[in-house]
């Protein structure tokens, strides 16, 4: 069994602007920084599926380009930012564990374990072999 990717792309008063642009839409080759991430994701044995979190007409926007969709080959969801990055990672977390991108649920007992890749969405340069490498070191 793999482990869920939870990619952060917030756009509230903590993320930084580069030319009045929240950065995880800032775009390369024709593709926004998250666009990237999620499809390096793809290619990395050890994620399962991939959790996006963030503003969420932005991201279907961002992420709904015929390229990116053409390279999922595991499943992509998108969930309403919270009000911070703690929240953003946690309220995440719960809905891996229902399963469901509007409504999570507290972990059980045997779930307390659970793993998840948190990382963020502007890291574009970042190969599915880093990935990897640092799941498995993890």
């Amino acid at each position: 069994m793999g482990v869920p990717a939870i990619v952060t792309a917030g756009d509230s008063r903590a993320a930084k602007a580069v030319y009045g642009k929240s950065k995880v839409y800032l775009e390369i080759d024709g593709l926004p920084l998250v666009a990237h991430v999620v499809r390096a994701l793809q290619d990395c044995p050890e994620i399962d599926a991939v959790w996006v979190v963030g503003d969420t007409s932005r991201l279907e926007a961002a992420l709904g380009s015929k390229r990116l969709e053409d390279s999922l080959c595991k499943p992509l969801h998108v969930v309403p930012q919270q009000r911070d990055l703690i929240s953003n990672a946690w309220e995440t977390y719960r809905r891996i564990l229902s399963g469901d991108v509007l409504v999570g649920r507290d972990p059980q007992p045997d779930e307390l374990d659970t793993e998840v890749f948190l990382l963020s969405g502007d890291i574009p340069l970042a190969t599915p072999q880093e990935f990897s490498s640092f799941v498995q070191q993890s």
